[in-house]
């Protein structure tokens, strides 16, 4: 049985401080325990700008003209032999994958295992194969396995163990919207345009509309930023990928998705998550992910072959990428299944 770390109640910390505690008196204020994870991410109604609750793959009614043309042309992209294939609602996917904390640390190379069941507020769970260290968010809560201990993050854990299985959670939900993106939650669509570039400007920047910049990691990336189709898209089924400190134990809320997609297969190229703040968009808080290339799994429904995501690195007067991504995942196309057949226990921490 693997052990189990828990906050004891507060009631037991008290008596058991009150029988230890020296006789000076200690006036530094103690420090509040984490909000609990598991009530951020109770299912939640979310309205669309057509006033309606906004439901999975329904277009908001009042969605301008232009922005529905390219809403189905995304979800022509998903399509195989003319058909479209079923809302995923469960995967299971091995990556190879290379992490860096930033473009100048050493790359760490490993091998992830990514389980997703649409289950209730969504159950996921990534598996690290070498280290065997597990993040999880299953029926009753969130969990860890680190260096072979269990830990309770249901409201407990330490907080640099909680971010980061947050941030993994995140890349695991993007991954499975990004790729079935045409059966998101939407509150909002809008179709942005390409501004053509100007002498002068930076070579990897892109401008969409009159007040979106965006300066993509490299000028070849910026290059082909200028050649898609931009969409974007509010949604609460994107994530917040830099999550800090401030974000654990809030609800989760609709974000906004600008969505590059390659005018030739219509499969989104680039998904810049950007978190809103009071309706505005935070940009200096967003993260950027990368598609080159798309397969088509074993059951023949297209999924990204390999997934890049990279971290904003703020500037005076620019909101610029990291050269390198910060996680960078490779499908192994013969493990991975979607819509395989999952069940909610699969997804509770070992007894």
């Amino acid at each position: 049985m693997l052990p189990i770390t828990l906050l004891a109640p507060c009631s037991v910390l008290l008596a058991a401080a009150l029988l230890s505690a020296p006789a000076a008196q200690d006036d530094t204020p103690a420090k509040p325990a984490p909000p609990s994870l598991k009530a951020a991410d109770e299912p939640t109604v979310f309205l669309a700008s057509d006033g309606r609750p906004a439901e999975s793959g329904r277009i908001p009614e009042d969605t301008p003209a232009d922005a529905l043309e390219r809403w189905e042309t995304l979800k022509n992209g998903r399509r195989v032999n003319g058909q479209s294939p079923a809302p995923i609602r469960s995967l299971v996917l091995s990556f190879d994958a290379e992490l860096r904390e930033r473009a100048d640390k050493i790359r760490k190379d490993t091998e992830l295992v990514i389980e997703y069941l649409e289950e209730g507020r969504g159950l996921l769970k990534t598996t690290f194969v070498g280290s065997k260290r597990i993040s999880a968010r299953g029926p009753d809560g969130d969990w860890m396995i680190v260096d072979g201990e269990l830990v309770d993050l249901g409201g407990r854990g330490d907080e640099t163990s909680r971010i980061d299985h947050e941030r993994w959670l995140a890349m695991t939900r993007n991954f499975c919207t990004i790729s079935d993106a045409a059966n998101a939650r939407i509150v909002r669509i809008a179709a942005l345009d390409v501004t053509p570039f100007h002498e002068g400007a930076p070579l990897e920047r892109v401008k969409l509309g009159t007040q979106v910049l965006i300066d993509l990691p490299t000028p070849e990336l910026g290059s082909l930023a200028r050649k898609l189709t931009w969409l974007e898209v509010d949604s609460p089924d994107f994530v917040i990928q830099d999550v800090v400190e401030t974000d654990l134990g809030k609800p989760r809320g609709v974000v906004r998705a600008r969505l590059g997609l390659d005018p030739k297969t219509n499969r989104i190229v680039f998904a810049q998550i950007v978190p809103l703040g009071k309706g505005k968009p935070v940009e200096t808080r967003s993260a950027l992910s990368y598609v080159p290339q798309w397969t088509k799994a074993v059951d023949q429904i297209w999924i990204p072959e390999n997934l890049m995501v990279y971290r904003m690195l703020p500037q005076e007067g620019r909101i610029l990428y990291d050269i390198a991504p910060t996680v960078d995942l490779f499908v192994r196309k013969s493990e991975s299944r979607i819509n395989p057949r999952l069940e909610p226990s699969k997804f509770l921490p070992p007894k």
